[in-house]
């Protein structure tokens, strides 16, 4: 969908993550985790569904599996494990709905909601296209990252390694490569 459609369908999207998300911060640590959740599992069965998706369910659901064992070891490590699965309920929810919006939105349909509803805020000393930029940047990021975390997984699979811990340490370097990739790339573009 491009054009003035395509801008519409991301307003409605980038409008409901803005929300959720701000619903779920302030919402009781319960009531976030529910929420979020809930919208998560929405979120895929949309894209389950959707004639169009671009992500592979099982893919996803494998990579946010991973996410939510490593948010429960290190912040049950810490906090107790109450308070761990709470924490895992909401960064799953949030992080599913971010994939689903990533993979129905294309950047520039998300850059240019995010410039127009930024726009007024120029005067007050907003840079609209650069919080467009970083915005759409991270929100798009979620998907290539889970298509990554399912490569690791794969490879790890064939050389006979079990899942585990072992998954997190070459993510993370997966992750800061992408991140100076496109460090590297902002900064030949003078952004």
């Amino acid at each position: 969908m491009t054009g003035a459609a395509g801008e519409r369908r991301a307003a409605c999207l980038l409008t409901a993550l803005a929300l959720l998300a701000l619903l779920v911060s302030l919402s009781p640590p319960a009531a976030g985790a529910t929420l979020a959740m809930v919208a998560g599992v929405a979120g895929l069965c949309w894209l389950w569904r959707s004639p169009r998706h671009q992500l592979p369910l099982r893919g996803v659901l494998k990579s946010l599996l991973m996410v939510a064992v490593f948010v429960l070891v290190t912040v049950g490590v810490f906090s107790g494990i109450e308070a761990a699965v709470v924490a895992a309920a909401r960064v799953v929810g949030l992080l599913a709905v971010a994939a689903v919006v990533g993979a129905a939105v294309s950047a520039g349909e998300m850059m240019a909601v995010i410039r127009a509803v930024l726009g007024p805020w120029r005067r007050l000393g907003v840079d609209p296209e650069r919080v467009a930029l970083v915005l759409s940047l991270t929100i798009t990021t979620v998907p290539v990252l889970l298509r990554r975390a399912r490569t690791i997984r794969e490879v790890q699979r064939m050389r006979g390694l079990r899942p585990g811990l072992r998954f997190v340490l070459p993510l993370l370097v997966v992750a800061l490569r992408h991140a100076d990739t496109m460090a590297d790339s902002l900064s030949a573009r003078g952004l």
